[in-house]
């Protein structure tokens, strides 16, 4: 029996130790006492997996926020398409010669200048998704670096992600487990 005070519930109390009482730990413990049956303890392994389990998630969240941006981009593409189209059938239809030429050219500038960010965008949805399904699967941690190292580039909240990303990789158990 030890010098706790007894809980309320009639069991002796492993949380909250008196302060005086020499030999104890920060955690609750006193030195060389043996666990209560029945404890939970978060290992290292535990902590790892839930870590990465987490830093997926915000990939997830990422690469979905970038799909979200190629849908916007593609829908402004069809819509650009679509006056172009319009316009230069209106201008074809005119009696005047020409007048449908400058319509058509600008809207096809437009079209080439936004296949530029769709491709960018939709590359880096796929490649986001991509590490997080390897974040969770444990490869491919070239990729993962390469992808971190890019996320930091954006401003606020990819570097804060990429910089998390480093962190939790530089552990030695998380890199080990790693195929």
């Amino acid at each position: 029996m030890s010098n706790y005070p007894p809980d309320p519930s009639g069991q002796e109390s492993w949380n909250n130790p008196p302060p005086e009482q020499p030999g104890a730990v920060p955690g609750g413990m006193p030195a060389g006492a043996a666990p209560p049956p029945g404890a939970l303890y978060y290992t290292t392994v535990d902590k790892d997996a839930s870590d990465l389990r987490t830093l997926s998630i915000f990939w997830y969240i990422v690469a979905g926020l970038q799909a979200l941006a190629t849908c916007l981009i593609l829908l402004y593409f069809v819509v650009v398409l679509g006056f172009t189209l319009i316009g230069g059938a209106a201008g074809a239809s005119s009696n005047e010669p020409g007048a449908a030429v400058p319509i058509v050219g600008v809207g096809a500038m437009f079209l080439c200048f936004l296949m530029i960010p769709l491709a960018t965008v939709a590359t880096f949805a796929y490649l986001n998704y991509t590490v997080a399904k390897s974040l969770v699967a444990r490869k491919n941690l070239t990729l993962i670096y390469v992808m971190a190292g890019i996320m930091c580039l954006g401003l606020p909240l990819g570097t804060v992600l990429g910089v998390f990303t480093f962190i939790t990789l530089s552990r030695p158990s998380i890199k080990a487990s790693f195929i």
